[in-house]
């Protein structure tokens, strides 16, 4: 399946189709054997045909892709291998598996449906974002303006000023995009009590 000539892997498809249908074990050993291929370099388009496959006749299998793998797909080299990722981290994987943080960064994955996903589970574990908010810096530095907008959106009427910390809106305020400054400051304006104020005098003293 993962052979170098594409006549090759389409002709051995029909007989692996066969066996993972009817072989839950070889289907499992199968998934063993292509995850840590489609991870890494390969043959001009394998990764392609191999997540094809995956997609159409061994779609019976992908719920067989436990967590580890998942992740090992999402820092694959190849997009349309992450893009496969993203869409069983969608399916295959608990959201409260993951911290906030780690959500965070995958919110800032250069495949769209990877910070969909990323999204989708963050929009489930509020309570958690609140509990831990360093959390949103990551979200607010995405590298992605779509994951930004989501963000700001995300950390005012989601998670809410009220849950940040003073430590958090000057992390904010020190961010290089002048759009994040600015909320920010509206985060210094609206968290700002008179006992933090020497803290934020000495770090908005310095601030470029």
């Amino acid at each position: 399946v993962t052979n170098a000539f594409a006549d090759v892997r389409m002709a051995v498809t029909p007989i692996v189709v066969r066996l993972a249908t009817h072989n839950r074990s070889f289907a499992k050993v199968l998934l063993g054997a292509l995850v840590p291929a489609l991870s890494a370099d390969g043959p001009e388009g394998m990764h392609r045909d191999v997540v094809r496959l995956l997609r159409t006749e061994l779609a019976g299998v992908l719920p067989l892709v436990d967590p580890s793998q998942v992740f090992r797909l999402l820092r694959s080299p190849e997009t349309v291998v992450q893009e496969l990722g993203g869409e069983l981290l969608r399916t295959n994987v608990d959201p409260t598996a993951m911290t906030p943080s780690q959500l965070g960064i995958l919110a800032s994955s250069d495949v769209l449906a990877v910070r969909r996903t990323a999204w989708t589970m963050l929009s489930l574990r509020i309570d958690d974002v609140r509990k831990d908010p360093d959390a949103v810096l990551p979200l607010l530095d995405a590298r992605w303006e779509d994951s930004r907008q989501r963000a700001f959106t995300f950390i005012e009427n989601d998670v809410g000023f009220e849950h940040l910390t003073p430590e958090v809106a000057l992390a904010v305020c020190d961010s290089v995009r002048p759009e994040v400054q600015a909320l920010g400051r509206r985060l210094v304006v609206h968290r700002f009590e008179h006992a933090d104020g020497l803290r934020y005098l000495l770090r908005l003293a310095q601030h470029p």
